[in-house]
C-alpha cells in the first residue's frame, strides 16, 4: 500500500495518523493492521531551523544537562525527549563517522608508506641475501 506523507499531520493523535484500511481485509488482518498501528510511533520530521539549532548545540557539546535539554526543547517547541533520543542519534552518526575517518586516515598512511617505500621517490629497503646451498 502507498502512503501518502501529506496524510500524516504531527498534531493528530498517534491512532488517527495513520491511513485507513481499504476495508477489504479479513477481520483477522484489520485486527492485526489496528494493533500495528496503535504500536508504531511516529517519525518526528524537524524542521530546517530546528535541525540547524541542534547540531549548533552538538558542535559546542555532545552531551546536554537537563536544563540545557529543558532550554532547547522550549525554544524549539520539541519535547525533551525528542531532544534527548536527537542527541543521542547525533553521538552515535558522529562515533561512527569517527570510526570511518579512522580508516581512512589508516589506508592513507598505508596508501603513503607504500609510496614513500617506491624506488622511484629514492627510499629503498635494504635487501637481505641468504645463502641457499646448492644440491
Amino acid at each position: 500500500m502507498h502512503v501518502n506523507a501529506s496524510s500524516f499531520r504531527l498534531d493528530e493523535p498517534r491512532e488517527q495518523q495513520h491511513p485507513a484500511a481499504d476495508g477489504g481485509g479479513s477481520p483477522e488482518e484489520e485486527q492485526l493492521h489496528s494493533a500495528e498501528a496503535k504500536s508504531r510511533r511516529v517519525r518526528t520530521a524537524f524542521t530546517l531551523e530546528q535541525l540547524q539549532i541542534l547540531e549548533g548545540s552538538f558542535r559546542r557539546c555532545h552531551y546536554l544537562s537537563v536544563l540545557e535539554r529543558h532550554t532547547i526543547a522550549s525554544a524549539l517547541r520539541l519535547s525533551e525527549t525528542q531532544v534527548k533520543i536527537w542527541f543521542q542519534n547525533r553521538r552515535t552518526k558522529w562515533k561512527k563517522e569517527r570510526v570511518q575517518g579512522g580508516k581512512e586516515a589508516e589506508e592513507e598512511e598505508h596508501i603513503m608508506d607504500q609510496h614513500a617505500a617506491s624506488p622511484v621517490h629514492g627510499y629503498h629497503k635494504k635487501q637481505t641475501l641468504i645463502p641457499v646451498p646448492l644440491p
